[in-house]
């Protein structure tokens, strides 16, 4: 359950984080993501 109306993203390789995110995003919720150089 989701209440505090954030999302933390630890983001990896490839399109899971950025779809995640688009997700969270249409459901009203703040993202807040870290992505690593040469890595996301």
């Amino acid at each position: 359950m989701i209440s505090s109306g954030k999302i933390g993203i630890i983001a990896g390789n490839d399109q899971f984080p950025i779809l995640v995110a688009r997700s969270a995003r249409k459901m009203g919720l703040k993202v807040i993501a870290v992505g690593f150089p040469d890595e996301t």
